[in-house]
């Protein structure tokens, strides 16, 4: 739902993506095998060598979640950290349907709740898969032949569940501010409604109730503005678990590890981001049907059932391949880590 407020009046429209607008590397193999004989970037090191490096890490992480089913249950817990960042959306959005007649974004509400509820949103987010990375970390560096021991290391990361929350809550708080600059600028009326015409209009909006649709874009606009941020975690984390700094300790080293693989870390984000991209470009095919079906939208009501499965399948997919995402990137971290401990000496 997105509102346009004026002096003299308040005018409203439903589009699924908006809200309110208030004021050298081993060969890969099919275990996990730790960085060996790896030198930092910089120095001797060109480009060309720590890109090919970064994609490495990557493909590898990719490879090693694949190969190891044990290593499966992370993108599971990841896919219910996002659901149930996903059902507190949800809940805010319906407490202010009730609350202001109608508006499906809780912003609406006033600055101030809006803020505290995007907050909440986001720590949620960070918070959840923070404790899964540690939790990953441990994992592949206790476990470096024969990862998988989930249970085990979820009661390690107990450990340091003090630092992983207050590294959360300065994350969320970020995130929370930056999410609230970009919804009063402007071309953010403009450009969500776009993507959502892209991403989610017919048939999902046939299939798919308005309140559900509304919660999944705005949850991808939470993501989108996290996920910069999340990328400072594949540093903090392994410096808090494997050197049990301080937090204060973990961001001093953030600018000597990110000095020394930036290049690698990029290329790993581009990787990472390809999958989820790739997958999301399904979304426009599935929005183009009525052109295949030449504006026929009598299709849509005799073949509801299959299209409402493609539609929600479409979702499934998107969700899954978030949470693996996200499994993976912890993998890399472990890698990173190592790289960027190597140029310290």
């Amino acid at each position: 739902m997105t509102e346009y407020s004026g002096s003299n009046r308040k005018k409203t429209a439903w589009c699924p993506l908006t809200e309110t607008l208030q004021t050298t590397l081993t060969e890969p193999s099919s275990g996990y095998a730790p960085v060996r004989s790896v030198q930092p970037g910089g120095g001797g090191d060109g480009v060309g060598r720590r890109i090919g490096r970064g994609a490495g890490i990557a493909t590898r992480s990719i490879k090693t979640l694949i190969n190891d089913r044990k290593l499966l249950w992370y993108p599971l817990l990841a896919g219910f950290a996002l659901f149930l960042m996903y059902l507190t959306e949800m809940a805010f959005k319906a407490y202010a349907i009730m609350t202001c007649s109608g508006s499906y974004g809780y912003w609406s509400l006033g600055y101030h709740y809006g803020f505290v509820l995007t907050f909440v949103v986001e720590l949620i987010f960070f918070f959840c898969l923070n404790y899964i990375f540690a939790a990953i970390v441990i994992d592949i560096s206790k476990n470096p032949e024969n990862p998988g021991a989930v249970r085990k290391s979820l009661y390690s990361a107990k450990n340091y569940l003090k630092t992983i929350a207050g590294w959360s809550v300065i994350l969320a708080v970020v995130a929370t501010a930056i999410y609230a600059f970009v919804l009063q600028q402007p071309w953010h009326a403009h450009l969500y409604p776009a993507l959502g015409t892209t991403m989610f209009q017919i048939p999902f909006v046939y299939y798919v109730p308005i309140l559900p649709l509304a919660t999944v874009t705005a949850v991808i606009e939470k993501i989108l503005v996290a996920v910069p941020l999340f990328v400072l975690t594949l540093y903090v984390i392994p410096l808090l678990v494997l050197e049990k700094r301080s937090l204060s300790g973990a961001i001093a080293g953030l600018a000597g590890f990110f000095r020394r693989t930036w290049i690698e870390i990029i290329v790993c984000f581009l990787i990472f981001a390809t999958v989820v991209v790739g997958i999301t470009l399904l979304s426009p095919l599935i929005c183009m049907t009525p052109l295949f079906v030449d504006y026929d939208y009598h299709f849509f009501a005799e073949y509801a059932i299959p299209m409402a499965a493609i539609c929600f399948l479409f979702l499934a997919l998107l969700w899954t391949a978030a949470a693996s995402v996200f499994t993976t990137t912890g993998i890399a971290a472990v890698d990173l880590y190592k790289l960027g401990k190597k140029g310290r000496g």
